[in-house]
C-alpha cells in the first residue's frame, strides 16, 4: 500500500526539521563562546521493520535518539526512515557544538532498533519495540569534528575534521572573544 499526497505532506509538516539536533540557545551560545569543538553522529540504518501487527499493511516507525554527554541528557531528536516498504532505511546526521574535554557519550535509540513480542495486559501478543542504549568514550578537541557512526547497532569514530566550515554563528563566536579580550 503506498502513501497518499496527503499523508506525505503531512508526515513533512509534522516532521520537518527532524534531522537537525537542537539544544537550548542560551547553552549553544555559552558553548560556542568557550573553547569547543563539534560533535557530528552520521546515521545510516538499514533494515528497520514495519511496526505494523498486520503482515498486510506496512507502518513506518519513528526513530527516537537521545544524546547524554557524561549522563547529562544533551539533545533528543526523532528521525523519520524511508523507504517505498520495509525494510526502511535512515540515512542523516546531527552536528552539535560541545565544550572540549573528554565525555563518555551514550545514545538511547528506540523505535528502529527490532522489535520483541511480547504479552500484554489483556494476554494477548502484540509489538514492542526494543531501546538500544550504547556508550562511547569521546574527545572533543578545539575547532575540531569528532565525527562518529552509527550503523542502528554499533557506534564507532570516524576520525577527527577540522571544523573549516564559517557560518554566522562561527562569526559571532568570534566576535564574541575579541570582545571578552578587549574588556580584560
Amino acid at each position: 500500500m503506498r502513501p497518499t499526497l496527503s499523508t506525505v505532506l503531512i508526515f513533512i509538516i509534522i516532521f520537518s526539521g527532524c534531522a537537525t539536533a537542537e539544544i537550548s540557545e542560551s547553552r549553544h551560545a555559552y558553548i560556542l563562546a568557550n573553547d569547543h569543538g563539534w560533535i557530528e553522529i552520521e546515521v545510516r540504518h538499514q533494515g528497520i521493520e514495519s511496526i505494523s501487527e498486520s503482515e498486510e499493511i506496512a507502518v513506518m516507525p519513528l526513530c527516537g535518539f537521545v544524546v547524554y554527554l557524561n549522563n547529562e541528557p544533551f539533545f533528543t531528536e526523532s528521525v523519520m526512515p524511508f523507504g517505498q516498504e520495509p525494510p526502511y532505511q535512515t540515512d542523516t546526521g546531527f552536528r552539535v557544538p560541545v565544550p572540549v574535554g573528554q565525555f563518555e557519550l551514550k545514545l538511547r535509540y528506540s523505535g528502529c532498533s527490532g522489535f520483541a513480542i511480547v504479552v500484554d495486559s489483556e494476554g494477548k501478543e502484540v509489538k514492542e519495540a526494543i531501546e538500544l542504549e550504547l556508550r562511547y568514550q569521546v574527545e572533543v578537541k578545539d575547532n575540531m569534528v569528532t565525527e562518529i557512526y552509527f550503523d542502528g547497532k554499533e557506534l564507532s569514530l570516524k576520525g577527527f575534521t577540522p571544523d573549516y566550515k564559517v557560518t554566522l554563528e562561527d562569526i559571532n563566536e568570534k566576535l564574541i572573544r575579541l570582545e571578552r579580550k578587549l574588556s580584560e
